[in-house]
């Protein structure tokens, strides 16, 4: 994937970088937020920590989706965001953000 600001290469605020297991902790305090849960027509509550994991791993290598932590300057994990069901032949994808 060619981006213009290379992944990992700081702008003013932060920066977009692949996510990390160390991301799972903050991911699920979002998830797993009452007020949160509630915005998204997925159950977000039921994630379990295992399944985290695995949706990070999966998120390394996937060419039907492309998940990127929103970091910080210092690389703490700020949020998700997301190019979901890529279709590259028609140029298109649903996207999501979610920030903590």
């Amino acid at each position: 994937m060619n981006l213009p600001v290379p992944l990992g290469q700081c702008f003013e605020y932060g920066t977009l970088r692949s996510l990390r297991k160390a991301d799972v902790a903050p991911m699920l305090e979002w998830m797993h937020d009452e007020g949160t849960a509630r915005l998204f027509t997925r159950d977000f509550r039921s994630v379990t920590e295992l399944e985290a994991v695995e949706f990070v791993r999966s998120s390394w290598d996937s060419t039907e989706n492309v998940h990127l932590a929103v970091a910080s300057a210092t690389g703490s994990y700020l949020g998700t965001v997301s190019l979901k069901r890529l279709d590259w032949k028609n140029e298109s994808a649903e996207y999501a953000i979610a920030m903590h």
